[in-house]
């Protein structure tokens, strides 16, 4: 490892946890992460493996090594130095090899992963409350490609689909490195001091159980009910350029945060159909063959009659999962009493009466019924 550089690196994905994870770690007596460089500038994510293909679309960063070294010019008391750039992952195949270039191969890597489609909306509720993202989830979903080619101004965050294709970007880092550390962001939030603690036995540093980690950093969830406000407080123009010759900076943040609170609320929720849009029929077929490869079974709850006899024909289920919501669909049970398979029967969202007569209908003293709660 070469000496004062980062030995570990938080590489993504956007949206899934990583500045609070960032923040948690921070808090540990052995570890250091850059928040801010000598000057003040905020450098958390300094984006400096990438500079070559990020520099031009993100207004901050660290683009020059000597810059990059400065950040951890002052951490030989640490035994744990690193950083988190959250779109090392994306782009996977030049952040590698800068990796190992700039740092080494014995870099340890964290990656922290989000159901994608709850990443993507997550991504998009962040860009909209800039004046890159004015357009609907729905339309930027479509034009989302389109728009980044064209626009070489544009963030890459807002790739949202693209963003959670996760299988080639985390197979690589495990390919490359040997030690590779894996977040789920649902077990982060379930029980997060647990997840701090296992990223601590990770990066071989002791066990600190005085970690505050009740503050959520960068939460999102809120939207803008004003487009004129949006304009007149994110883009530059007169306002801005008066607002700073005649007010220190602290008044100029109040007052911004103030009136982004009036302005902004909460943002409504992503719809089925968009759901469906950001995994189709087709990316299922995609997930299956990737399962045979490492001989895993591959099984999806399907909630009308296509997306099952589609999922049946191409995917050969193992057995059939019927969603607890789905208990009463007469077509779908109809179809999954048709096949002699095993049946897997959620429960959760459903009562005794119906559980009931769900295993009645599909008659289920000759059928290989498995009940979840």
């Amino acid at each position: 490892m070469k000496c004062n550089l980062p030995n570990f690196l938080i590489v993504g994905a956007a949206k899934s946890g990583t500045s609070s994870l960032h923040n948690y770690l921070n808090q540990h007596p052995e570890i250091f992460l850059p928040s801010f460089n000598e000057m003040g500038m905020k450098v958390k994510e300094p984006r400096f493996l990438i500079k070559d293909l990020v520099q031009h679309r993100l207004n901050s960063g660290i683009w020059e090594f000597k810059q990059y070294q400065d950040l951890f010019a002052n951490t030989k008391k640490y035994k744990a130095i690193g950083e988190a750039t959250v779109l090392y992952l994306y782009y996977y195949q030049h952040a590698i090899q800068k990796i190992k270039y700039y740092l080494s191969s014995d870099v340890k890597i964290i990656i922290m992963l989000r159901n994608p489609i709850d990443r993507a909306y997550s991504a998009y509720l962040y860009a909209s409350r800039t004046f890159q993202e004015n357009k609907t989830f729905e339309e930027a979903l479509t034009y989302s490609i389109e728009r980044y080619n064209e626009d070489d101004t544009l963030s890459p965050m807002i790739l949202y689909k693209e963003l959670g294709m996760y299988y080639k970007m985390v197979k690589a880092y495990i390919d490359n490195f040997k030690d590779v550390h894996i977040i789920l962001y649902d077990d982060f939030i379930s029980q997060t001091e647990i997840e701090v603690q296992r990223v601590f036995e990770f990066l071989n540093v002791s066990i600190v159980n005085s970690i505050d980690t009740s503050k959520v950093i960068n939460a999102g969830g809120k939207q803008w009910n004003s487009r004129m406000m949006k304009d007149l407080l994110m883009k530059e123009g007169l306002l801005k350029s008066f607002s700073r010759a005649v007010m220190p900076k602290y008044i100029r943040a109040n007052i911004k945060r103030f009136l982004t609170n009036v302005f902004t609320s909460r943002a409504y929720a992503i719809t089925d159909s968009t759901r469906k849009r950001l995994l189709n029929l087709k990316d299922h077929i995609k997930i299956y063959r990737e399962c045979r490869k490492y001989k895993i079974d591959y099984i999806c709850s399907a909630f009308d009659l296509v997306s099952l006899k589609f999922l049946y024909r191409y995917t050969k289920f193992p057995y059939f999962k019927i969603p607890s919501g789905e208990l009463l669909t007469l077509d779908t049970l109809k179809f999954i009493k048709s096949k002699k398979i095993p049946i897997i029967l959620s429960t959760g969202m459903a009562s005794i009466k119906e559980i009931n007569k769900t295993l009645d209908f599909l008659n289920y003293k000759n059928k290989n019924i498995i009940l979840l709660h």
